[in-house]
């Protein structure tokens, strides 16, 4: 993928930058942690692979936590943090 920012645009990331959104306009602020149920509809092998688990891993949890969804932009190529991510799919609508 020739452009980074191309990754983000798959289904799983679009609801989890609603749901961030959401969360952010309701209460001012991200949350704990984000349960994986939201995602039932949709592929969410990108999302497990961004943030370096593996499949077994993956399908024992039931919640990701925001401080490593974080962690996860910030580390990767765009350096971005969650306001950034939420930004930047709003800027793609």
């Amino acid at each position: 993928m020739s452009d980074p920012k191309e990754y983000f645009k798959q289904p799983v990331f679009h609801l989890l930058g609603k749901e961030l959104l959401r969360r952010y306009w309701l209460k001012g602020a991200f949350g704990n942690s984000v349960g994986l149920s939201l995602f039932s509809k949709v592929d969410t092998d990108p999302l497990r692979s961004f943030l370096g688990l593996t499949v077994l891993s993956w399908d024992q949890k039931k919640r990701i936590q925001i401080v490593d969804l974080e962690q996860a932009f910030i580390e990767s190529i765009l350096e971005w943090s969650l306001s950034d991510f939420v930004v930047s799919l709003q800027r793609n609508h």
